[in-house]
Parts: structure tokens; C-alpha cells; sequence
């Protein structure tokens, strides 16, 4: 009798965390890490305290995959991770390679967020088995210079630069090198729909929002979006075609301690083409 597959389960997937290449990203020395979990890392991972709690930047890519995915499976349940720095892909490849030897699955999901010439803050996520280039390093950097991003990702100040495409130009960019995209904190200044011009009745990024390859909203952590922008994701806005939308929470972490604080419950595989089946 051949063995009867379990099917798709409910998992935990946060699909918006940034690693230590985040300008914002606060290592572990800094947070409230105890005593008694600071020595399961210490055993699980070889590395020693100073590794984990002052030298977290400056570890090779290799120590720091160890660290990173040795925190998920020692103190989150989260099953998906989507890895989106702003405009790089470094680190992704070790992560990748660290979760071959992870004491449980735990995916990786490749990524980069974007802003688009309008400001838009946009997650774009790709299948880990297909990556275009010799790696993913390359593979984000060639996919940022499609983006406009071709004389360097950031400015002076370390601060990420806009591309020179639309959002709707970086949905069709996205989707032909077969990934997806999310949109990032649809009600903040840099979200789809800004505080600025969405209200009741607002009309932000219309054209946007009613473009096929929009499918997919990251909603706030807590508290409430306005009247106006709940009834445009919920479908109950005739000026946006009266689409809806999945939505999805992510921590947006940019600290392992952060990772998995903000997630969604999805029933698929753990694999991009499980993504692809919620929308």
C-alpha cells in the first residue's frame, strides 16, 4: 500500500524580514536575549558570545546564515521566510544554502524590496529553484538594473534609491522573471495607499490597484486602516473595479528577535508555487 500524503498544512509564514545588511538592523547584544537562550545559540551554532552579541556584522556570510536560521528554528515556529533587504540580494544565498542543514524545513524565499518611481515600497519575491543568474546575489543585482537601479542601489547616506520604473512597470519586470509582488504597508506614506490621499472617498494609485498583476496587500501589524482602504481591499470600491485582494501580515523584522512577531497562517506547501495558490 503506497504511503498517503498529508497535503497542504497550516504554517506560519513571515515574508517580509531584513538580515544585517539593513541600515536599521539591530544585532542581538542590543535586545533582551537571556542569558539561558544566549547559550543554546552558542551550542547549536559553534560560534562564540562575541560572535552572536558584538560581532554580528562582522561575521563571514557563512557564521551569520548559521546564526540567523539557528535563531528560527530554536525560537520561532515559522516554517517561510521571504528574505527582502531593500535593492540588494547578498546574504540570500547562504540562508539558502544554511537551510540544507537546518534541524527542521524551513524555506527561503529569495527577494528584494523595491520602491518604484512614485515612492511605492514593493516586496518582490522569486522561486528559489529559478534563479536567472549564477546565483542570487546576481540574480537580484541583474533584476535592480532592469529596475533602473544601474549606477549603484543607494546614495551617500546608505539610503536606498528609488527605481526608475513605475510600479506597474515593476509588476511586469517581476512577473516575467517569474516572481511576484507584494505590496508593502499599504497604509503608510510609502504604501500603496498613502495617508496622504486615501480616505474615505480618496483616490490613490487607482491605475495601480487595478493592474491584473496587483494581488497581493501586506495590511498593518496592529491597528486599523481606514474605512475607505478596507473597502478597496475587500472589493466594495467601484472606483478600483470593486477588486479584493489577499492580504498578509510579515514582522518586517530587522532583528532576529523580531523574526516570526508578525506573521499569516497559509495552507500550502512551503515552496513559491504554494505562494502562488493563495492569490
Amino acid at each position: 500500500m503506497s504511503e498517503c500524503k498529508r497535503g497542504s498544512e497550516w504554517r506560519k509564514w513571515d515574508l517580509q524580514v531584513q538580515t544585517r545588511l539593513d541600515q536599521n538592523y539591530v544585532c542581538l547584544g542590543n535586545s533582551s536575549l537571556s542569558t539561558t537562550d544566549l547559550q543554546k545559540l552558542i551550542t547549536a551554532t559553534g560560534l562564540t558570545k562575541n560572535e552572536i552579541t558584538s560581532q554580528e556584522k562582522e561575521i563571514d556570510a557563512q557564521k551569520y546564515a548559521k546564526l540567523f536560521l539557528k535563531y528560527v528554528e530554536l525560537f520561532t515556529d515559522i516554517s517561510v521566510l521571504g528574505i527582502t533587504n531593500h535593492n540588494t540580494g547578498l546574504e540570500i544565498d547562504a540562508l539558502i544554502d544554511e537551510t540544507k542543514r537546518s534541524s527542521r524545513e524551513i524555506t527561503i524565499l529569495p527577494g528584494v524590496e523595491v520602491a518604484s518611481s512614485q515612492g511605492l515600497h514593493i516586496l518582490c519575491l522569486f522561486d528559489p529553484d529559478k534563479m536567472w543568474r549564477n546565483d542570487w546575489a546576481e540574480s537580484v543585482d541583474h533584476f535592480l538594473t532592469e529596475l533602473g537601479l544601474t549606477n549603484g542601489a543607494f546614495n551617500a547616506q546608505n539610503q536606498p534609491l528609488n527605481s526608475t520604473k513605475t510600479a506597474q512597470e515593476i509588476l511586469d519586470i517581476t512577473y516575467k522573471k517569474g516572481g511576484l509582488c507584494i505590496f508593502a504597508h499599504i497604509g503608510t506614506d510609502n504604501g500603496l495607499f498613502k495617508f496622504s490621499n486615501t480616505a474615505n472617498g480618496g483616490n490613490a494609485h487607482i491605475s495601480v490597484y487595478k493592474d491584473k498583476l496587483c494581488q497581493i496587500v501586506q495590511i498593518p501589524h496592529s491597528g486599523n486602516l481606514s474605512t475607505g482602504v478596507q473597502n478597496i481591499i475587500d472589493g466594495k470600491d467601484p472606483q478600483y473595479g470593486n477588486k479584493s485582494t489577499t492580504k498578509i501580515k510579515c514582522s518586517d523584522a530587522r532583528k532576529l528577535t523580531d523574526i516570526g512577531s508578525c506573521f499569516t497562517w497559509i495552507k500550502a506547501d512551503q515552496t513559491f508555487n504554494g505562494l502562488k495558490q493563495i492569490i
